[in-house]
């Protein structure tokens, strides 16, 4: 157990579902009890499940601008590289006031900039897979992570 007289700073991504935000609620909940002095962040989406849970549990959210990309093709995905990059930006942003050690990411699109920035920072980068096949964000984030789960 680490101590608690660090202050260990912890970034959870991942939201969208609560397939991908319970999980992360549930480790940041048992590392509060486990290191009462630790900070932790949520990034998430403004307008999805993460938005309203987070905060009711008492932890801090910041919202980034991101959507996904669908795979058929839509005007939607015409937005989706200014999407992407605002999001990037916005994460690097968050990550350089926060500084965490770890980052754990849960999966869905949410996670690929909050992640990326974590780790672009020094974190140590650690995911969720709670599927049976790793979805496209986990993929691309996989050889960035010290461990995934």
């Amino acid at each position: 157990m680490l101590s608690n007289e660090i202050k260990y700073r912890y970034l959870f991504a991942g939201g969208g579902t609560g397939g991908h935000l319970y999980p992360a609620i549930a480790i940041a909940q048992k590392i509060k009890e486990l290191q009462p002095n630790s900070e932790i962040i949520f990034i998430g989406t403004k307008d999805k499940i993460e938005s309203r849970v987070v905060p009711k549990l008492g932890f801090e959210f910041r919202p980034i601008i991101i959507s996904g990309f669908s795979r058929k093709l839509t005007i939607k995905n015409i937005l989706f590289p200014f999407k992407l990059i605002a999001g990037m930006m916005q994460s690097l942003i968050i990550n350089f006031k926060f500084k965490p050690h770890v980052a754990v990411g849960t999966g869905a699109y949410v996670s690929g900039p909050a992640i990326w920035g974590a780790t672009f920072m020094g974190a140590k980068a650690i995911l969720l897979e709670q599927n049976s096949f790793p979805g496209i964000t986990n993929r691309l984030l996989e050889k960035r992570a010290r461990k995934i789960f």
